[in-house]
């Protein structure tokens, strides 16, 4: 099973599955929840586990600072911990990500910003 993780927005968590040939998206309420309890529970919905993931799809480049860090961590982890493909996409499109998905590679992923960090109501950009 193919997974698209969207961690960008802040009252919900959204997940693609791709099985058969065919992607679901699952959207989640946050309600004070790890992103990993989320992801387990759209799992657990789908009558999945951890080990169904084959390859791994993050969004990047368009939420927030740590929102996104946070999703590449996991990714990042997952993709580790069960040996499997990983890739950035720029946005939940499940046409865009079967592109993405189909040239994954082992490995890991950096964050990507797509606008300067807020700290303290003042916007600081990377350098």
């Amino acid at each position: 099973m193919q997974v698209i993780i969207d961690n960008s927005e802040e009252a919900e968590a959204r997940f693609g599955f791709k099985a058969n040939n065919e992607w679901a998206a699952v959207t989640l309420p946050r309600e004070k929840k790890s992103l990993l309890e989320i992801f387990s529970l759209a799992l657990k919905n789908r009558d999945q586990s951890f080990r169904d993931i084959t390859h791994l799809a993050v969004v990047v480049s368009r939420g927030r600072f740590t929102a996104e860090r946070v999703a590449v961590v996991m990714a990042n982890a997952l993709a580790l911990a069960l040996k499997i493909r990983l890739v950035k996409v720029n946005d939940f499109d499940f046409t865009a990500a079967d592109q993405a998905l189909a040239a994954a590679q082992f490995g890991y992923l950096l964050p990507e910003y797509s606008t300067g960090v807020h700290i303290n109501g003042a916007v600081k950009h990377a350098i």
